[in-house]
């Protein structure tokens, strides 16, 4: 999470009133949602985003690829996910908005077979 700081006095009352109500999840102060798990809450309505889907949010957070994929606008977004088949799942989308070729690179932790031991361990051992 990012807040700006701000010349604009209500924004600066508004962002505070946010990070105390972190706060207070952080410290179970805020109310769960009876007949639920005991660690669902309700989130406030003004911070909760009315989009039908994924698709919705990226536009929303990430302004035409397109056009904006330099370095540093796409540093200065993010969307999180809990899992990582989500993760996943959001990288995908996002990925096929992009210009041009897609490359993937693979990485790999097998070490080659050696017929001697000094392979087998990092060289600080």
């Amino acid at each position: 999470m990012h807040l700006l700081c701000t010349a604009n006095e209500s924004d600066a009352i508004e962002q505070k009133e946010f990070a105390n109500w972190l706060l207070k999840i952080g410290k179970g102060q805020i109310s769960i949602i009876n007949g639920l798990a005991s660690n669902i809450i309700q989130l406030p309505n003004n911070i909760v985003l009315q989009l039908q889907n994924i698709n919705n949010l990226i536009q929303l957070i990430y302004l035409n690829l397109s056009i904006n994929s330099n370095r540093k606008y796409l540093i200065e977004q993010v969307i999180l996910a809990l899992k990582n088949v989500d993760v996943y799942f959001v990288n995908t989308i996002i990925i096929d908005q992009f210009p041009g070729k897609k490359i993937e690179y693979f990485s790999t932790d097998a070490i080659e077979e050696q017929s001697n031991s000094e392979y087998q361990y990092p060289i600080e051992f």
